[in-house]
Order: C-alpha cells, then structure tokens, then sequence
C-alpha cells in the first residue's frame, strides 16, 4: 500500500514532505483529492482558454488591423530616425 500511495503522490505532484496522512482513510481521501484536483484545475484551464481562442477568433480581423498600423507606424519611426 505504500507503494501505490507513493506513486500516487509522486505522479500528482503533491510531493508531501513534513506533514502527510498516515492511516489507509487518510490516503485513500488525499488520493480522491488529489485526483479531483487534477480533474477540476484541468477543465478550468480548458475552459478558460476554449473561451479565449473563442474571442481571439471573433475579433481576429480587427487585432490584424490593428497589427499592421502597428507595424506600418514603426517602420515609419524607425525610417524617419534613420533620416536623422
């Protein structure tokens, strides 16, 4: 058994040092926590970044505006520095 509690802290990167469960009940509930944890941070960042792609993609054509007067003004800085 502690084999597996070892792998299973290992393999989540929980990495307990100091203070750690002890009984079977203990590991067994940090186990399920640690497993839901995993799952749960997981479908968070999923969803935030689905929602971010999203809004990148609906205003696409105005960041590539944006993008290009961006670049355009700069090399207009850039040539009228090197006039100097």
């Amino acid at each position: 058994m502690d084999a597996v509690w070892w792998a299973v802290v290992t393999t989540t990167t929980v990495g307990y040092g100091d203070i750690s469960p002890v009984t079977l009940g203990g590991r067994v509930i940090a186990t399920i926590l640690m497993f839901t944890g995993i799952g749960l941070i997981g479908s968070v960042t999923a969803s935030v970044a689905t929602h971010f792609i999203e809004y990148l993609n609906q205003n696409k054509n105005r960041y590539n505006t944006d993008e290009n007067r961006v670049r355009s003004d700069l090399i207009r800085y850039v040539q009228s520095q090197a006039e100097k």
